[in-house]
């Protein structure tokens, strides 16, 4: 559970910088905490393949941290948005544990299929 957090925005435009800081839980235990901060910015615009497509889309960076009972972690999230779609078609995340320099993760998701109503 996440409280308060805004990685994606109303509106895009290259240049654009936002940051998030929130809190939450994670393993379904109240004692599993901990909060991330987290500076975005869009970066550029290009053309991005995926399984349902392909996109021109804005592609967004950020840089940031998270600490909670598992120590410190280093976020790396980045994502592709297309106009239109009302959600990221790609998207990235990289997390170091900085205090054992130890790679947590470094997934990428695509979308493969969407329909709009």
């Amino acid at each position: 559970m996440f409280t308060g957090q805004q990685a994606f925005i109303p509106e895009y435009a290259i240049g654009k910088k936002w940051s998030t800081r929130y809190r939450g839980t994670f393993g379904g235990s109240a004692s599993n905490t901990f909060e991330a901060e987290i500076e975005f910015r869009v970066v550029a615009r290009e053309q991005v393949s995926v399984p349902s497509g392909t996109f021109d889309a804005f592609r967004v960076e950020g840089e940031g941290w998270s600490r909670g009972s598992f120590g410190s972690v280093s976020l790396k999230p980045k994502y592709w948005i297309a106009a239109g779609v009302r959600r990221p078609v790609a998207t990235e995340l990289y997390r170091l544990n900085t205090t054992y320099r130890r790679v947590l993760s470094n997934e990428r998701s695509e979308l493969t299929a969407y329909t709009q109503q």
